[in-house]
């Protein structure tokens, strides 16, 4: 099953989505929102006919794990802790 990381900013209002097949990927497209904070979730997807039309009408799938990272004046994603 293929793994998909999921970041959502944590702001009180307009919280941006990002997603990508890769961890390298999706911090440097962190980069180009700093200071941030986001928090990344590994999803694990199952490419089945459910799981798709779940992923196409909005449902939240269960995730592996979390991290919270927060995104510098200068670009650095950096662990939260």
């Amino acid at each position: 099953m293929p793994k998909v990381y999921v970041a959502v900013e944590k702001a009180d209002t307009d919280a941006k989505k990002l997603a990508s097949g890769s961890m390298t990927i999706m911090k440097n497209r962190l980069r180009e929102f700093p200071d941030t904070f986001w928090t990344i979730k590994t999803v694990q997807l199952k490419a089945d006919v459910p799981t798709i039309c779940g992923l196409i009408e909005g449902a939240d799938n269960p995730a592996e794990s979390s991290e919270d990272v927060r995104v510098n004046a200068s670009g650095q994603v950096r662990s939260v802790k």
